[in-house]
């Protein structure tokens, strides 16, 4: 079983993602799962997070194979310095625990396409002075809309993900976490009797190879 705490915000709860991630993980393999807990608010950053002492205590139970991290979607453009110095701080942090640290690359807003190459490289500097992972969620977005200009992938908001968008950042963290292809897995997903996402087949299958093939990208 891997243990993976995310740290986040909306970004990372919109329409249960982690939970999306633990139920495509039963799906691909019954014997090898995925456990999750989270510690998220609305609009937060890394900063917030660090001076949140139930964040810290949960980082602190020790029993994390990843912590996730993701910064405020506006960090990245508007204060990457903050963004990376409390990834530092986070990162020896979870260092000490013996857990790896897993960077969450969010994605650009509708109104700000071009936007998605300084996210990314925030995202990437930091995980590569850092020896940490990535989690190449919004360069995934990013391939996807460009393959589909009719795809949906953000809320009416511009800004926060709709279920098929909260459905490719979990399929980013499936093939990342059980080094696997989610091709095939299942489109439809419910989370305590709730059907948070259900996607035609086809619609599913693309963004799975998508995912797969971001994060093959970025992995090599």
């Amino acid at each position: 079983m891997v243990s993976v705490l995310f740290i986040g915000n909306s970004h990372t709860y919109y329409h249960e993602m982690p939970q999306m991630l633990v139920r495509l993980a039963e799906a691909g393999n019954p014997h090898s799962t995925i456990a999750v807990e989270q510690s998220t608010a609305s609009g937060v950053s890394l900063e917030w997070h660090w001076r949140n002492q139930p964040t810290r205590d949960l980082i602190a139970r020790g029993d994390w194979d990843a912590v996730v991290l993701q910064e405020r979607s506006g960090g990245p453009l508007e204060d990457e310095e903050a963004m990376h110095e409390y990834a530092r701080r986070f990162h020896e942090e979870i260092s000490e625990w013996g857990a790896e640290t897993v960077f969450y690359m969010t994605w650009a807003r509708t109104y700000q396409p071009g936007t998605q190459p300084e996210i990314a490289t925030a995202y990437t500097e930091i995980a590569d002075e850092l020896h940490a992972t990535l989690a190449p969620v919004g360069a995934a977005w990013k391939r996807a809309l460009e393959r589909d200009s009719d795809l949906r992938l953000h809320a009416p908001d511009g800004r926060h993900a709709d279920p098929p968008g909260s459905y490719l950042a979990a399929c980013v963290f499936y093939a990342l976490f059980c080094d696997a292809d989610p091709t095939g897995l299942p489109g439809k997903i419910s989370v305590e009797g709730k059907t948070v996402v259900d996607l035609p087949n086809d619609r599913a299958s693309f963004l799975q190879t998508v995912a797969h093939e971001t994060v093959k990208e970025y992995g090599s």
